[in-house]
């Protein structure tokens, strides 16, 4: 029979691995959803913290891409950036709750993101 502390590592190792495989899933499904659109691409990039294990906070991922519409005043076309925030769940993780859409929408309003998603 495995020791408590054992059995601890064993659940965070299969959690750890379920994260990684969540923000490859959702890279892949995000990648295929978009492969039509037109120029400009998004670029995906992940947060990771020591290791390449899950960081903290509750974006995990963020779409970038320039921003090819009307220009502000003062700008070019292309100076400005549309960005999405992206919270990733799967595996065994809990679904989201309130507070944590609660605080994507606050850090949505910090950065100016354009859009906030949850990809499970």
């Amino acid at each position: 029979m495995e020791s408590k502390s054992a059995q601890y590592k064993r659940r965070f190792a299969v959690a750890e691995k379920t994260a990684k495989w969540a923000i490859t899933m959702a890279k892949v499904r995000i990648r295929h959803a978009i492969a039509s659109t037109p120029w400009p691409h998004w670029h995906l990039l992940t947060f990771t913290g020591p290791d390449g294990a899950e960081s903290r906070g509750v974006v995990d991922m963020i779409a970038i891409r320039k921003d090819h519409s009307d220009p502000l005043t003062g700008t070019k076309r292309g100076d400005a950036l549309q960005i999405i925030l992206i919270q990733v769940k799967g595996g065994s993780a809990a679904s989201p709750t309130q507070q944590d859409g609660d605080r994507l929408r606050v850090v949505k309003r910090h950065h100016r993101a354009c859009d906030v998603l949850l990809a499970s």
